[in-house]
Parts: structure tokens; C-alpha cells; sequence
């Protein structure tokens, strides 16, 4: 039974549960929609649709969050029926004036390639302090890997999704997001070429909370990744990067270490972190042009413990 923004098993009535993508604890599942979410929702087997500015859906098979056909609007009330992967908004609009509720068919089908689209995650409870973190960097939406990892955008919507959970990003002037289908953009040594087609060029700081003031400190994997972005050569972006006030990468050249452009590499550190993470990145010239400046595309930050894909 969906009660949004809550699921609950129809035979014994008891909340349905996800594993928390931050605390990496039991948590309430839920499903919310971030924009124009008035309006009731219809469902069927595993997908819930409802009026999200467009017409936004809910796959709960894979849990990846809600997505936006934003060129679709439903009304305000009673519009839809679906069934078996279609959702049907038939010519009319019952107690809704908007003049852009218009008549449409989705049909959603399965297929093998991975999908491109991108969602907005929703999760009540706390999130820190943290098991794990899976940071997106320049993405435009959360998306899950094909081992369940749920990577996250630096902001999704805040309360609006019951996941406030946001990264700090500070950029150097003119510093912009990269947004790339991987589909299209071939990504060497990584797992998830997803993650390594986005990045955010011009990165000056990254922050990342991790516990509460009272936490005691815990160990932690912190691991950076980069992939040079095709006409990069080496020599020409270098930069060093700290962790928490701590120098870990000198001079570092993504292209030189790599070997190639859009090839994917980590750099890995141990340490102890309390409340947060701070990654500050010192560009070579003070005013650094887009050629020059520093860029991440992957953050992963994993308490002791937690296992490592390499790629």
C-alpha cells in the first residue's frame, strides 16, 4: 500500500524498509516528489506515477528515486490510470484549470542498455553519521550502479525530498559542471563510466558532512576520482589537493597519471574523521583558466570496513 510519502506491506500493515544510503542503517522507504507535487498518485506493479511539475514515476524495483517527463503535465486531481508499465492521461481534467494538462500515453519498457536518465532520491531519518558516501560530481541527478551504490548530486531538492543531505561545492571563477552521457562517452578502467563522464570543472573545495559534534572520530577510506577530459594534455592541469588541512597530492597531472584521457583512475587515503571532510584543491596560478583549472569526478568516502571495488 503507497501512502506517500511511506509504503506499507498490505498483509501485516509494517512500514516497507530501505538501507539508509548515508548511515547505512534501516530506514523507512519513502517516495516523495520534489516539485508541484499536488494531486494524488496511481501505481501499478512496481512503478508510481503522479504530477511532478511533468509527470514524474517512481520505480521501486530499482529504488534509484523519482524521475521528471517534465514535457507531461497531469492535473491537479484524478488523471491517470496504469497498469502493467503504461500510464494512460486520457482528454479530460477533473477540478484542474491548467492549461497544460494535455492528453498523453507513456509506455515504459525493459531493455539492456543502463539507463542514462538521471532521479532525485528521497529518505527521512538521519544521515549522519556516515557508513558510506557516494558523491556524483557534476551530475544533474542520484542514479544508482549496478551494485546498488547509490550516487548522490550535490543537492536534490532538500526538504522537498525528506534528504537534506548536501555536499558543499566552492569553485574558482567561471568554474562550471561537466555533464556527459557515457553512453555516448566512452570511460576506461571503471565499473561505473557514468560517474567519470560528469565532473566539476574549477572545483576549489568539497565538503562533506560525516558525523555529529559528539561523534567520536572513526577511520575512513577517503578515495578521489578523476578522469581528464579529452584535450587535456599533460602538463597542463596540475594542482594539489588537502584533506582536512592535510597536503595529500602534489603537482598531481591527472593526464600524466592516467596515461590517457577519459581513463579512469583513484587515489586512495586512511584517515580519522570526526564532523566533516574537507577536500580543498590549490590550482598552480591563482587565476587559473578553464584549461588549467582543477577538476574531480568522484568522491567516495567508506568507514573502515566497508569493501572496495577498485574500479
Amino acid at each position: 500500500v503507497y501512502a506517500e510519502p511511506w509504503a506499507f506491506h498490505l498483509r501485516t500493515g509494517k512500514p516497507r524498509t530501505r538501507i539508509h544510503p548515508t548511515s547505512g542503517e534501516p530506514a523507512e522507504w519513502s517516495f516523495l516528489r520534489p516539485d508541484e507535487s499536488h494531486g494524488v498518485i496511481n501505481a501499478s506493479r512496481h512503478f508510481v506515477f503522479g504530477r511532478n511539475c511533468g509527470l514524474g514515476y517512481f520505480d521501486s524495483y530499482t529504488d534509484q528515486g523519482t524521475y521528471t517527463f517534465i514535457h507531461n503535465r497531469v492535473s491537479e486531481w484524478v488523471s491517470t490510470s496504469s497498469g502493467g508499465g503504461v500510464v494512460i492521461n486520457p482528454p479530460h481534467a477533473i477540478a484542474c484549470q491548467c492549461e497544460v494538462s494535455m492528453p498523453f500515453t507513456l509506455a515504459l519498457g525493459t531493455v539492456d542498455t543502463p539507463l542514462q536518465i538521471t532521479h532525485f532520491f528521497s529518505q527521512t531519518g538521519p544521515s549522519t553519521p556516515v557508513k558510506h558516501v557516494y558523491f556524483d560530481a557534476g551530475s544533474r541527478g542520484d542514479r544508482r550502479d549496478k551494485d546498488g551504490n547509490l550516487w548522490l548530486v550535490r543537492k536534490r531538492g532538500s526538504k522537498a525530498t525528506g534528504f537534506a543531505y548536501e555536499i558543499g561545492v566552492g569553485r574558482y571563477p567561471n568554474g562550471k559542471d561537466v555533464r556527459r552521457a557515457s553512453f555516448y562517452t566512452p570511460i576506461e578502467n571503471t565499473d561505473t563510466p557514468f560517474v567519470f563522464a560528469s565532473a566539476i570543472l574549477g572545483v576549489k573545495s568539497v565538503g562533506i558532512a560525516i558525523g555529529n559534534p559528539k561523534d567520536a572520530e572513526r577511520t575512513y577510506r577517503v578515495r578521489l576520482g578523476f578522469a581528464a577530459l579529452p584535450g587535456d594534455k599533460v602538463g597542463q592541469r596540475v594542482f594539489d589537493v588537502s584533506l582536512n588541512g592535510k597536503k595529500v597530492l602534489t603537482s598531481f597531472d591527472i593526464r600524466k597519471k592516467a596515461g590517457a584521457v577519459d581513463r579512469a583512475i583513484w587515489k586512495e587515503f586512511t584517515m580519522k574523521l570526526g564532523e566533516s571532510l574537507s577536500i580543498e584543491f590549490h590550482a598552480k596560478n591563482e587565476k587559473p583558466s578553464a584549461s588549467e583549472m582543477p577538476l574531480i569526478n568522484a568522491v567516495q568516502v567508506l568507514r573502515d570496513g566497508v569493501p572496495v571495488k577498485k574500479k
